[in-house]
Order: C-alpha cells, then sequence, then structure tokens
C-alpha cells in the first residue's frame, strides 16, 4: 500500500502522510495511555499496610507526648514556651519519617510504572522517526 502511494502521488507526499498519519497515532496513544484513573491512585494491599503501620506508629508516639503534656510531665526547653517545646517533640518524633517512609514503597511502584511507559512512548518516537526518514 505505501508502494502505490509513492506510485501515485510521489515519494515527497507519501512520506509526509505517513509521517503525520504516525504522529496523529503516537498523539492519540500518548493522550490515551497516561490518563490518570481512580485505579492509579489506589495503593495495593502491602502499600496499604505499610502506611498503616506508620500511622498507627507515629499516632502512638503523638499520643505519649500529648498524654505527658497532660499529665504536666513536660517541660518548657531553654528559651521556648512549653507550647513550643511540645511542638519541637512533635516535630522531632519520627511521626514524619515514618509517613516518608511508607509512601517511598508506592512512590518507588509508581515510578517502575512510568518508566514502562516513557520506553512505550519512546520506542513510537524512535519508529516514527525512522519512518520520517524514509
Amino acid at each position: 500500500m505505501i508502494i502505490l502511494f509513492k506510485e501515485e502521488i510521489g515519494l515527497d507526499a507519501a512520506s509526509k502522510f505517513l509521517g503525520y498519519t504516525q504522529l496523529l497515532i503516537y498523539y492519540w496513544l500518548l493522550q490515551q495511555a497516561f490518563n490518570i484513573g481512580i485505579g492509579d491512585t489506589i495503593a495495593d494491599a502491602s502499600t496499604m499496610e505499610t502506611i498503616n503501620e506508620a500511622i498507627f506508629i507515629a499516632k502512638n508516639e503523638v499520643k505519649e507526648l500529648i498524654r505527658a503534656a497532660l499529665d504536666n510531665q513536660s517541660e518548657a526547653e531553654p528559651g521556648r514556651t512549653i507550647m513550643e517545646s511540645f511542638e519541637n517533640k512533635v516535630n522531632q518524633s519520627n511521626c514524619l519519617q515514618y509517613l516518608i517512609e511508607s509512601g517511598t514503597s508506592y512512590t518507588k511502584k509508581l515510578e517502575e510504572e512510568l518508566q514502562k511507559h516513557d520506553a512505550f512512548i519512546e520506542r513510537l518516537y524512535e519508529d516514527n522517526e525512522k519512518l520520517v526518514e524514509r
């Protein structure tokens, strides 16, 4: 069929037609393949378990700090009020670290999926370039 295009409309017009056809298909795939759906926002069971565990540990640490503050066991740090000292202790606790670590596993899985999609698009782009060169 490509040979017929070449014979009927000429080499330049046939190569432009095929190039634009591939470009159209490429952009269609780009738009359709990379839409983010609800499935992309739902973590798998192991990731959810890790996240829930991290949240549970972080909550318990903060509960202990709150309990100590309510029982008047907290003391003001030098140069800070009791409230500032409490906030500092919460910030220094491992709460944020637990949450960061739990999100890291999900982020790695997303990065792997994106690399697969990027490789697919790169192959499409390379194939398009080869056809345009012909």
